[in-house]
């Protein structure tokens, strides 16, 4: 039971560190729970021990995650919501995605560039890339993208750019849903 919960809850770990945790917290309390009510309070103890030594293994699991997605690169950065028209702006690149495309605007060096998913003629999301949202990045800025290209995932895809901002320029990625929207980028160092 307890390599079960383990093996529902690791895949949590890509969408947040944390919720992988959160899983198996749920699914192990679900399950002591079921055990106390059957009134069988010797399998209680020893069930509680077995769940505690199977959370051991996830904490490996989440540094591998982290590692494998991110490396040591600068990130993860979430930028914001655009609140503007993505009409009124000239796109600086873009790379075929779906059925659409991802366009990247770059909109000078005093704002985030910003990446939209444009299907049949619409927007259906738009995000600034904003690094300076990130208090251990504050002072910095990311001003533009180029160089797109995507790559397949199973979750979610993975769009990578070549990025111009306050640490010069470097090879970045966007991770992105495949139900719609950027979960989260970064930036190589």
């Amino acid at each position: 039971m307890a390599a079960a919960a383990l093996a529902v809850s690791a895949p949590f770990l890509i969408v947040e560190r944390w919720l992988g945790f959160v899983v198996f917290a749920l699914i192990a309390g679900t399950l002591l729970t079921a055990h106390s009510r059957l009134r069988r309070p010797d399998s209680v103890r020893a069930y509680a021990a077995w769940l505690g030594l199977a959370i051991l293994p996830l904490f490996p699991a989440a540094f591998f995650a982290q590692i494998s997605e991110s490396g040591f690169d600068d990130g993860p950065f979430h930028g914001r919501a655009f609140s503007g028209h993505v009409g009124e702006l000239a796109p600086s690149d873009s790379a075929a995605f779906r059925s659409g495309y991802l366009v990247a605007y770059n909109r000078g060096d005093k704002e985030a560039p910003m990446l939209a998913y444009r299907a049949g003629g619409q927007t259906r999301w738009a995000r600034e890339l904003h690094v300076s949202l990130s208090e251990s990045h504050d002072p910095t800025m990311l001003w533009g993208i180029s160089s797109l290209s995507v790559s397949r995932g199973l979750v979610r895809d993975r769009l990578d750019f070549i990025a111009d901002w306050t640490f010069g320029r470097e090879h970045g990625y966007v991770y992105i849903w495949k139900w719609g929207g950027i979960q989260r980028f970064y930036l190589s160092w």
